[in-house]
């Protein structure tokens, strides 16, 4: 622990499981202050309550709404006036209707059984989030900051479902 985050203001998207939360735990850890968001409110309410004393707080809502984009950074700027660190996380490898497990059951290629809709939503919350996540962020980083997107091999080698991939590349 160095404590290298010390004072720092921190948004941790998709941080109620996995990769965001331990990224939440570590950027506490060593000292910053944690927004945590993600879809699933209880989730990340649980992630809040793992971290180190600090003023840290769980916000729910989809990044690929930006109106509940929006809400999030405007509960940054109520409460801190600023933010230092922005962790574009947040994101699923599947949904509802997109054809990778019937894929799997060999009744066809992914792309011809998958909905147009699941396509567009991968897009939505992996491209769509990011953006408007890395805007809200930006504007609250009034003398400079770190934005940091998580990506995947999936998006360089085409790997796992397609609409992931086109999310990921």
């Amino acid at each position: 622990v160095t404590g290298r985050l010390e004072g720092k203001i921190a948004c941790i998207t998709g941080a109620g499981s996995g990769l965001g939360r331990a990224i939440a735990e570590r950027f506490a850890t060593e000292g910053a202050t944690i927004v945590a968001q993600d879809l699933r409110v209880e989730s990340v309410e649980e992630t809040v309550g793992l971290l180190p004393d600090g003023d840290h707080f769980a916000q729910g809502g989809d990044v690929a709404d930006p109106e509940a984009v929006a809400a999030v950074f405007a509960a940054i700027d109520e409460r801190f006036g600023r933010l230092d660190i922005q962790v574009n996380n947040a994101g699923v490898d599947k949904l509802p209707n997109d054809g990778f497990d019937r894929m799997l059951a060999g009744e066809g290629a992914q792309i011809r059984l998958m909905e147009h809709g699941a396509f567009t939503r991968m897009l939505e919350i992996h491209a769509g989030g990011t953006f408007a996540c890395t805007q809200g962020a930006v504007g609250l980083m009034h003398d400079g900051g770190s934005v940091i997107t998580m990506s995947s091999i999936a998006g360089i080698a085409g790997w796992g479902p397609v609409h992931y991939s086109a999310a990921k590349g």
